[in-house]
């Protein structure tokens, strides 16, 4: 959600950086990617549920535009089935 201090026709732009990628040739890199581009006065939205993020990385959000960009969201921590009280 784009903050009151947006302007009219400008097209504010979320990004992410993810530092420690594993690039094409194996080395370890960062990658950025484009989240959303906001605009005042329309109802656009960007649903990022599928949005997820390996241990171990650092993950950096970014805003290009003169507005602060809101965003609203929820950790999910995926739980860990290497160990099991199961006895085999």
């Amino acid at each position: 959600m784009l903050d009151k201090s947006a302007k009219e026709g400008e097209r504010n732009i979320v990004s992410i950086t993810v530092s420690g990628a594993v690039g094409e040739e194996g080395s370890k890199q960062a990658q950025s990617f484009v989240l959303a581009s906001l605009r005042l006065g329309t109802a656009e939205q960007v649903s990022l549920n599928e949005l997820t993020f390996e241990p171990g990385r650092k993950i950096t959000f970014n805003v290009s535009g003169s507005s602060s960009v809101h965003l609203l969201g929820s950790e999910v921590v995926a739980p860990d089935f290497r160990y099991s009280d199961r006895s085999d």
